[in-house]
């Protein structure tokens, strides 16, 4: 989607007009229109929203100056049936040790529930059984969001780990339990991209244990959903904080929110759900890290923010 902003001068007639020495303000506001994807940046496809200004300079060099910022899609977990469901599931494995096989080793994985917001910590709970006569080298959970990249006929699905807990060896014969464990999610782009035909987002929480020696870890994975609105049970265990009425107004209004901008700016939408009165959201740098936004044909005269990482509420 591109939108053209021509200046044409004070008199905004179609006349060359020539600009003398000085500072010129030309202000102007767009509406975003509904159902926007995230913003999103990986080496293999992006979705990018950007600001560029123009300055024609006659027998020379254009003055280019290009501006990302960040588009982040609700996704309200309130309205994801599966995001409120507990999770459990238990898993066995048999080592082979000097070609005689070893005692199990068995691991039961649960988590309360399946969808979360960045920022938000994970409880997680496990117990672990080591039935073996081998030591365990470590357990640990594992975060990891799969994307895939879909063309007209083949796709590509890329693996990166964003969050992990480990806890130390496990004995022969012995036991280890993860109790109320916390993982703390990152600032990341909501789940399944929506809006985006062509690129796809799942998040994976996953329970390793990783025996000593050449054998395959046992894991439990659960996929998890990262929303941007969260659940309503989860923020109702929490004593409400009741920000100001002009900010209440306004504090949902995430679908359209450049960056992190000031709360005035913000355009004012219903508050989702029923939820009880929560604080502004704040922002962090999306954790997959920079990437180069120049675009073909640019050169040393485009200026501007040229490395950016999307910013995601957190």
């Amino acid at each position: 989607m591109l939108i053209f902003l021509i200046s044409l001068g004070p008199n905004q007639g179609s006349e060359t007009k020539e600009l003398s020495a000085g500072t010129y303000t030309y202000p102007f506001q767009f509406q975003l229109p509904q159902g926007l994807p995230s913003s999103y940046e990986a080496r293999y496809g992006h979705v990018r929203y950007t600001v560029s200004s123009n300055i024609d300079k006659p027998w020379k060099f254009d003055h280019k100056t290009r501006r990302p910022f960040t588009v982040i899609s609700v996704l309200d977990l309130n309205q994801i049936p599966d995001a409120s469901k507990s999770l459990q599931d238990t898993k066995q494995k048999h080592l082979c040790c000097l070609c005689c096989k070893s005692g199990p080793i068995q691991a039961t994985f649960r988590l309360d529930r399946a969808g979360y917001v960045p920022g938000e910590a994970i409880l997680i709970n496990a117990e672990i059984s080591n039935a073996s006569s081998r030591k365990m080298d470590k357990s640990y959970v594992n975060l990891r969001m799969i994307t895939i990249f879909r063309a007209t006929a083949k796709a590509k699905m890329i693996y990166k780990d964003v969050a992990v807990v480990t806890r130390p060896s496990i004995n022969p014969h012995s036991e280890d339990v993860w109790s109320d464990e916390k993982l703390i999610i990152p600032p990341l782009p909501p789940s399944f991209l929506n809006g985006c035909k062509i690129i796809e987002i799942h998040y994976y929480l996953q329970l390793n244990v990783d025996p000593a020696g050449p054998a395959l870890d046992l894991e439990i994975p659960f996929e998890v959903i990262i929303g941007t609105i969260p659940l309503a049970s989860v923020v109702q265990q929490f004593p409400p904080m009741p920000p100001p009425p002009s900010i209440m107004s306004r504090m949902y209004a995430w679908e359209t929110v450049p960056s992190a901008p000031p709360q005035e700016e913000l355009y004012p939408l219903p508050p989702p759900t029923g939820l009880p009165n929560l604080p502004p959201p704040s922002y962090g740098e999306a954790i997959t890290g920079k990437f180069d936004i120049r675009e073909e044909g640019d050169n040393e005269h485009v200026k501007g923010n040229l490395q950016y990482a999307p910013v995601y509420t957190y």
